[in-house]
């Protein structure tokens, strides 16, 4: 299988490194001078080196001929890329989208029209940072469970064999690419953080940028928890069939708490957030909110603006999600 990887951040890297155990593969990026041609990952204290070449080019033309065409992009950088990736790739070729944007259904449809297949994670496979550009990258908490989305049901088995292999951990196939709307990952996970965390950000400079999982507060669970519900009320308003219900994990579930209290410990507890500071920049000595980071870029603008769009399609009373979109909104329109 020809594979190719569309971008140069911590997804792509992590993504290259994995495949690159197993077979060649080509990453298109605007750097690739700075790519080697054998990449490692660190991973449990251990450090493993890539056994396939990984060619790095800026040359889109590249994925022409791939068989299956990673996007590890910005939420925002997206429809600009899948429109430039529709003019070169070749009819039954598969475009995974990882994680899947807020526009995934948009993409799907597009991109079948064209003969490609469109494949969507909801979360990437595992948390990665790179340690240096092109060369290394660190990799943290592999997920048990993938959810995808398939376009072309008859590629279902396969890729998921290929999945596993390259991942780890086991494929549970979604019902409908509408699911990627209504995402309770960052698109509310963030801004549950921020608006506490920022309270009062226009009166201070802030001496530390403190961790933003480290120090996660009840208040901020709280109100991830109910956003988590006020999205499924209109999930279900929106999609009546039950299908995007069935893809559906509380948070909760997902963290495996009972209670808001019970989030607030996970989240404070597991190992590989514990090093994630806040999206902030250093100014005037300390620190202050970066609102250019895609925790507000991509969470806020996108993912968040989504769900409260439909909601309000919908006529589904959201006070929570409408107020972490109002508050961060107001951030980033006041800075």
């Amino acid at each position: 299988m020809n594979v190719c990887v569309y971008g140069g951040g911590n997804i792509a890297h992590s993504i290259a490194a994995k495949i690159s155990l197993t077979q060649p593969l080509t990453v298109i990026t605007r750097q690739p001078a700075r790519w080697n041609r054998r990449i490692s990952f660190e991973q449990d204290g251990k450090v493993f080196e890539s056994l396939f070449d990984v060619v790095a080019t800026d040359d889109l033309g590249t994925a022409a001929a791939a068989d299956l065409v990673f996007v590890a992009l910005p939420q925002f950088a997206i429809e600009e890329a899948v429109d430039r990736l529709s003019r070169v790739l070749k009819r039954s070729v598969t475009l995974v989208l990882v994680p899947a944007p807020a526009m995934s259904a948009d993409v799907m449809r597009q991109m079948s029209s064209t003969g490609v297949n469109v494949v969507g994670f909801q979360r990437v496979p595992y948390i990665s940072r790179i340690v240096e550009y092109g060369r290394r990258v660190r990799i943290s908490s592999d997920r048990r469970v993938h959810r995808v989305a398939f376009s072309a049901l008859s590629q279902v088995a396969a890729l998921e064999n290929e999945f596993t292999r390259w991942f780890g951990g086991d494929v549970v196939r979604l019902s409908s690419f509408l699911t990627f709307v209504f995402n309770n990952s960052n698109p509310l996970l963030h801004p549950s953080r921020m608006v506490v965390l920022f309270r009062n950000w226009r009166a201070r400079i802030y001496p530390v940028n403190p961790p933003f999982y480290a120090e996660w507060t009840d208040e901020s669970s709280d109100l991830y928890v109910a956003a988590d519900r006020e999205m499924l009320s209109v999930m279900r308003a929106v999609d009546p069939t039950g299908a995007c219900e069935n893809d559906y994990e509380s948070v909760l579930a997902h963290y495996d708490v009972l209670s808001a209290a019970g989030l607030t410990n996970k989240l404070r507890s597991i190992v590989s957030f514990k090093s994630i500071l806040s999206p902030m920049k250093e100014s005037g000595g300390g620190w202050v909110p970066d609102f250019g980071s895609r925790y507000f870029v991509e969470d806020v603008d996108i993912g968040l603006t989504a769900i409260v769009r439909y909601a309000n399609m919908a006529h589904v009373d959201t006070p929570v999600l409408n107020r972490l979109l109002g508050e961060c909104g107001n951030m980033i329109r006041r800075a």
